[in-house]
């Protein structure tokens, strides 16, 4: 595969330094959708120290840190093992090649619309052996569309597979000198597994009961897609697993999930 870097006239600004700017403002774009989701509920001693505005401008620090240091990562690191964003890059460098987007619509949209209503399936025969409390807590706390496709589909892929899917993978390279198959997918693995544990912390603190097959299920089913995004982001580049990632949340609306 060729390489991400890019010949660079003297007083251009470095490529790398504008694909970490273009993806760190496309992944802001979810960080600012956390604005519309509603806040859960919080002790009161909480609330009367700090304002709304304060309590969800304080929700935005942490994905904005992971952000800036995925999406440098990524433009750094990812190019040494060939993961790059190849449909960003024809747009950076002045070609706008709509045959790789298409190529990558092509894989991304019905990998993406299959494994969300796959989810939705798994979550409907798995809902009855779940806590009650896990049951009402997408009532309680709806995601909003913008949040939906904008953190979820963008920013999440920014940070997980472009930023920690890139390191991990040029951290085994480095350590066994290989760059094949395994490689790649013990990376994917890694990235989707973690993936799923980033899932829990929210449930450990809307549910009372946190069952076994509750953390089981909340792991396993946000590594399937992981390790589908993984794939895509491996095979085809960042955009399509962030086509995928958007459209799996297009299946799962379509099944009421």
């Amino acid at each position: 595969m060729p390489s991400l870097s890019i010949e660079i006239k003297s007083g251009d600004m470095p490529y790398q330094i504008k694909e970490t700017l273009v993806l760190f403002c496309l992944g802001m774009l979810g960080v600012l959708a956390i604005l519309t989701i509603p806040l859960p509920a919080l002790p009161e001693q909480v609330t009367e120290q700090f304002s709304e505005t304060v309590l969800r401008l304080l929700s935005m620090i942490q994905p904005t840190v992971l952000l800036i240091l995925a999406a440098f990562s990524g433009a750094y690191l990812g190019k040494k093992v060939e993961l790059k964003a190849p449909f960003i890059k024809s747009i950076l460098t002045g070609r706008s090649d709509l045959g790789l987007l298409l190529k990558q619509l092509v894989f991304g949209v019905p990998l993406g619309l299959i494994t969300g209503l796959l989810l939705v399936a798994i979550s409907s025969w798995i809902l009855p052996f779940l806590p009650e409390g896990f049951n009402t807590l997408q009532e309680e706390m709806p995601l909003s569309l913008a949040a939906r496709f904008l953190y979820g589909g963008i920013t999440e892929e920014v940070i997980m597979r472009w930023g920690l899917m890139s390191f991990f993978i040029w951290i085994i390279w480095k350590i066994t000198r290989q760059r094949t198959s395994w490689v790649y997918w013990l990376g994917i693995f890694i990235t989707a597994f973690l993936f799923g544990l980033g899932h829990l912390p929210l449930v450990f603190m809307s549910v009372e009961v946190v069952t076994p097959i509750l953390i089981t299920y909340i792991i396993c089913a946000n590594m399937l897609f992981g390790l589908v995004a993984g794939w895509l982001f491996w095979r085809y580049g960042l955009e399509s697993a962030i086509i995928a990632h958007v459209f799996a949340h297009v299946g799962m609306l379509l099944l009421g999930g």
